[in-house]
């Protein structure tokens, strides 16, 4: 979380955003807000995923406004396009909008 939070991601799908809500296609979704004084994150802004056995994470944006940058370590940033998928590396930074969210392997 941009304020150091860290929350625990179960398999499955988690939504992101400033008030996610559950989408088509994306029910039982776990949901989390993210503090947004200046309204960068979209209300839905991406969905992460980890696998069933937990190993893997992905991160899609779901059409936001201000867009999702994915800066996995010793790598080139990404802007995702929506609904494109990419794996996201322990380490790795998301630009949700303004809002920088880092990804830590579970220890």
């Amino acid at each position: 979380m941009p304020d150091g939070t860290r929350i625990p991601l179960a398999s499955g799908i988690t939504l992101v955003g400033r008030k996610p809500v559950v989408q088509q296609g994306r029910l039982g979704a776990r949901l989390i807000r993210l503090p947004d004084a200046t309204r960068s994150a979209s209300k839905t802004h991406a969905a992460l995923t980890v696998d069933p056995a937990g190993e893997t994470l992905t991160v899609a944006d779901l059409g936001s406004t201000n867009g999702t940058l994915l800066s996995n370590p010793a790598a080139e940033p990404v802007e995702l396009v929506a609904n494109q998928t990419a794996h996201v590396e322990s380490g790795a930074v998301l630009m949700l909008g303004d809002l920088p969210v880092t990804a830590h392997r579970a220890t």
